[in-house]
Parts: structure tokens; C-alpha cells; sequence
């Protein structure tokens, strides 16, 4: 085998794979943006215009990247380029494509640097209808698009092949595991809107309060993370141990987070059922989980928290009443 060979196939492969990522990476983006646009009233100030598109620009990545990103994701040597762009969202109904190299936003000129925070700048400053001059197979286009509101929560992911998904309180990461046992877009937007409901809910704050309480800091909320290792100490005056008070506090996170979340669903039109196939499949995955609480409720108290929720979900459309949720969980 001669070495360019070799290389070829190399480069094949690492195209192939990036290529597979983005796709992964856009499914996650659709259901994201259906989730904080039909979610936004729960994220009060914490809003923003979304325009659905990625955009990415060569001189953002490092130098030995970029002819592979190029190829990949048919980005243009010089411009700012569209990478992917949400299934029905203002960009698609503009008409913009992958592989479409932005010109000008509102007539200026895009700058060849820091050009995605040049149109971030503009879209959440201008708030309203945006005119794009983009170039397409060399003949220049000019589109007019209207992001939507939605809440302002990055949704990344990671590689990383671990079925979970985490929230700092401020942007969720999906491990790319999740999609493979999320068969339908329903149970992945079920996976989203635990995360999210965390956010609206703060549960972040709130735990570091009570952790702080119960002498004990930090707090990562997690779709399926068990964070139960480490937390010791028994109280001495013959109560609660630090270790149950951190437990009670996060298990009714949890379950609030499953309650809400499941409402986030259905506002965005998804199928509540997916829910409860998502946890029936984490389960299979971490049979433990079953029997063994940990910091979350157990799989089963889990799946007969989300029947009951999606009971009442239906309930309430059949008396055509709104989806807000009755109270926390429990």
C-alpha cells in the first residue's frame, strides 16, 4: 500500500465523520429550536431572536482544520458560511441553504473576521426582519428572513459517546450517546426539556443554596448522571446525614425537571410518549438504575411519574385548557 493511498483513505474517513457529526449535531439543533421558541414565556428575559442557522466561518478554525471542514461542509474560502440551518425555522423558510456564503446583513458588509459575532451583534440588535446577500454557486441572492424569539440556551454536542445530557443553568450538552437511543425525535425532545426545565426551574441556584445548607457545595443538574459518589458525612446531631439532605433536595429537582420538562414536549408539539420510551431505554442501558436511586429517582418511579404527567397533559387539551403545569412533582 503506498502512503497517499493511505492518506487519502485517511482524509475520506475524516470527512466521512465529520460530515456524520454535523448530522447528529443538526437533528439535536432542530429540536432545540422548537423547544425555546414554543417554550419562551418560561425563560422570562432570557430571550433572544433565533434565526435557525449555524453559520461558521475557515478563520475561526485552526489553520490544519479547515480544508477538511471545508470539503465536509462545502464552506467557502473566505466568507462566513451557512453550516446547517433548522428544519422550518426563519432561515429555511427564507430560503437559505447549506453552503450558502453570506454577503452583507441589512446592506453592511460582513467582515472576514469575527464575522458570526458581526451577525450575532446585528441580529440581536436590529430585532426584526433581516435582509441576507449571500453568494450561491457563485450568483449572488438576496433573502429577507424574521428570526423568532426563543429562549436564549445554547444546546451543544459532545462526542463524547455516554448516553446523558447536563446543564450548567446556562446551556445544555448532549452526549452523542443520547441519539442512539433516542430512535425518534420525540424522546430526544424529552431529553431537552428535562434539561431545560432545570434551567427555567433553577435548579442550579437552588441547589447550590441547599448544598451550601446542608455543607455542601455545587450543583450539575444531569438527564441521567448519577452524582452520588463523594457525598459523606453523617450529622452529629442524629438527623438528616449531609449525604440524604443533598439527595432529598435533588431527587425533587428531578422529578420537578420530569414533570415540567414533559410540558416543554407538548407545547412543541411533540409526542409526550417519547418520555417514557426514553427512560425504558435508559434503563436497558444502566439496568442499576432500576433498583438503585442515587441522586435521581429510580427508572420506574420515573416512567409512572411521566404516564401521569401525560395523562394530564391529555386531560387538559381535551378540555382545551392551556399547558402550564399544576405544581412541582412529587
Amino acid at each position: 500500500m503506498r502512503a497517499d493511498e493511505i492518506a487519502a483513505e485517511k482524509r475520506r474517513q475524516q470527512v466521512i465523520g465529520l460530515q456524520s457529526f454535523v448530522a447528529q449535531s443538526t437533528r439535536v439543533q432542530n429540536v432545540a429550536h422548537r423547544l425555546m421558541v414554543a417554550n419562551r414565556s418560561d425563560c422570562g428575559n432570557t430571550v433572544v431572536p433565533r434565526p435557525g442557522w449555524q453559520l461558521l466561518s475557515l478563520q475561526d478554525l485552526q489553520p490544519a482544520n479547515r480544508e477538511i471542514f471545508a470539503e465536509a461542509l462545502n464552506l467557502d474560502g473566505e466568507r462566513l458560511t451557512v453550516a446547517t440551518i433548522v428544519e422550518g425555522g426563519p432561515a429555511a423558510k427564507a430560503g437559505l441553504l447549506p453552503g450558502d456564503a453570506l454577503v452583507a446583513i441589512n446592506g453592511e458588509h460582513i467582515p472576514p473576521t469575527r464575522s458570526s459575532e458581526f451577525v450575532a451583534q446585528h441580529i440581536l440588535r436590529d430585532r426584526g426582519p433581516i435582509r441576507v446577500e449571500f453568494l450561491r454557486k457563485g450568483k449572488s441572492h438576496t433573502r429577507s428572513m424574521e428570526p423568532v424569539m426563543g429562549c436564549a440556551v445554547p444546546v451543544l454536542l459532545t462526542a463524547y459517546q455516554g448516553a446523558n445530557a447536563l446543564t450548567d443553568g446556562r446551556r445544555i450538552v448532549v452526549f452523542s450517546g443520547v441519539l442512539r437511543l433516542a430512535q425518534t425525535d420525540s424522546e430526544l425532545a424529552a431529553v431537552l426539556g428535562h434539561e431545560l426545565a432545570h434551567i427555567t426551574m433553577r435548579h442550579i441556584q437552588k441547589g447550590q443554596q441547599n448544598r451550601a445548607a446542608a455543607v455542601f457545595g455545587g450543583f450539575l443538574g444531569g438527564f441521567a448522571t448519577d452524582v452520588d459518589a463523594g457525598l459523606k458525612g453523617e450529622n452529629a446531631e442524629g438527623g438528616m446525614s449531609t449525604r440524604e439532605r443533598v439527595r432529598a433536595f435533588e431527587m425533587d429537582f428531578e422529578r420537578e425537571a420530569d414533570y415540567v420538562g414533559l410540558y416543554f414536549v407538548a407545547r412543541a408539539d411533540y409526542d409526550v410518549g417519547g418520555g417514557e420510551r426514553i427512560w425504558r431505554a435508559l434503563a436497558q442501558e444502566n439496568p442499576r438504575q432500576i433498583f438503585y436511586a442515587g441522586m435521581h429517582p429510580t427508572t420506574p418511579e420515573r416512567v409512572i411519574l411521566i404516564q401521569k404527567t401525560a395523562q394530564e397533559i391529555g386531560e387538559k387539551r381535551r378540555r382545551k385548557q392551556p399547558l402550564v403545569p399544576e405544581a412541582r412533582a412529587g
